[in-house]
């Protein structure tokens, strides 16, 4: 417990550390998700009425938008995992063996890293 409050204090110490234009950015990104917030409150309180939705227009757009956004964050997801894969398929040994499991250390470096995305996608 006492290692998660001394990560907790560190992160919140790094997020809060920084200038004037850093904590105005941050003020006006907190105010813009405390909006969203509350509109999506009112959303839900009240239904989709508010929102004027009335016709197929309006609901084909916000159908449209949600499975856009959800494909960018699955592309995001993605695109920040190329990078093992173009390791691993562009691997060389580096002809030093490891003690343990006669492993050349290339595997650790370029085959390893794809090995642990594949297992945590598969589970």
């Amino acid at each position: 417990m006492q290692h998660l409050t001394s990560f907790l204090m560190s992160g919140l110490a790094s997020a809060t550390s920084g200038g004037r234009r850093y904590h105005v950015w941050m003020g006006s990104l907190t105010l813009i998700i405390l909006g969203g917030a509350y509109a999506y409150y009112i959303q839900l309180r009240y239904g989709l009425g508010v929102t004027g939705m009335n016709d197929h227009v309006s609901w084909g757009l916000y159908i449209s938008n949600f499975t856009f956004l959800v494909g960018l964050a699955a592309g995001g997801a993605a695109v920040s995992l190329w990078h093992r894969v173009l390791l691993f398929l562009y691997r060389t040994p580096f002809g030093t063996a490891d003690p343990i499991f006669n492993n050349d250390v290339g595997f650790y470096v370029f085959t390893y890293p794809l090995l642990v995305v594949l297992r945590e996608a598969l589970q």
